[in-house]
């Protein structure tokens, strides 16, 4: 009888001990929606991204965010919201050194706290004019993260490609602008000048003769001046 006592109650130490250890390493937060999320964004204004973050266990966990860029285009700004609203170059909330608070997600609820933003405008920092909207892919990491145990967390990828292309109407090939072609009728040059800028970043003006037949294409860009061609 004592030997089989032993047995047992070894059996039942190690039941204790398996128990322990997935308490241990169990998952608290979890990521509403999407972990990984691809967006295309206009070069023309800020763009906002909102992340939901659920507290999946039965107690309250206090929830600190650090953020991974794994690549920006240089003068694009990609910062976010947590306790506060961070400048570009900060990369974790609470800031480490600040009386901030670390925010609490009580057992079983979500938040909507966190917001990323991305700001393709370039400004001069002197003038505070705008220089640039500067387009290409920006890949962030965002990590959610246990105050009390940083192997507890939940990440979401957010990749925003920044373009500048505008939109085409339903059913229409160009997009057309106004202008006027002097002197009319031309012979070897003439002065092609528009009234307003382009309504596209890239495209192409096409010149016809008489007969309708392609005589030049000329590569243009938005804001583009007047310029001179010659068919010598």
């Amino acid at each position: 009888m004592k030997k089989i006592s032993t047995i047992i109650l070894a059996c039942c130490c190690i039941g204790v001990l398996i128990a322990n250890s997935n308490q241990a390493s169990a998952q608290s937060l979890q990521i509403v929606g999407d972990t990984v999320r691809n967006f295309t964004a206009p070069c023309t204004e800020l763009t906002e991204y909102r992340v939901k973050v659920k507290n999946i266990s039965s107690t309250p966990v206090k929830v600190r965010v650090h953020r991974e860029i794994i690549s920006r285009k240089d003068s694009q700004q990609v910062y976010f919201c947590w306790v506060n609203c961070y400048t570009s170059a900060v990369d974790d909330s609470p800031k480490p050194g600040s009386s901030e608070k670390t925010p609490e997600i009580t057992a079983g609820r979500d938040t909507s706290l966190f917001v990323a933003y991305v700001e393709p405008r370039f400004y001069d920092p002197n003038t505070e004019e705008l220089v640039a909207n500067v387009e290409g892919l920006s890949e962030v990491r965002y990590h959610f993260y246990n105050e009390e145990d940083m192997s507890d967390e939940a990440t979401v990828l957010i990749r925003i490609n920044v373009s500048c292309a505008t939109g085409v109407n339903e059913g229409s090939i160009y997009n057309n602008t106004k202008t006027s072609i002097q002197p009319n009728p031309a012979n070897e040059k003439v002065t092609i000048s528009f009234a307003a800028p382009l309504p596209f970043t890239l495209g192409t003006i096409q010149l016809f003769d008489a007969l309708g037949k392609v005589c030049a294409e000329i590569p243009v860009s938005g804001q583009y001046p007047p310029f001179l061609y010659s068919n010598r």
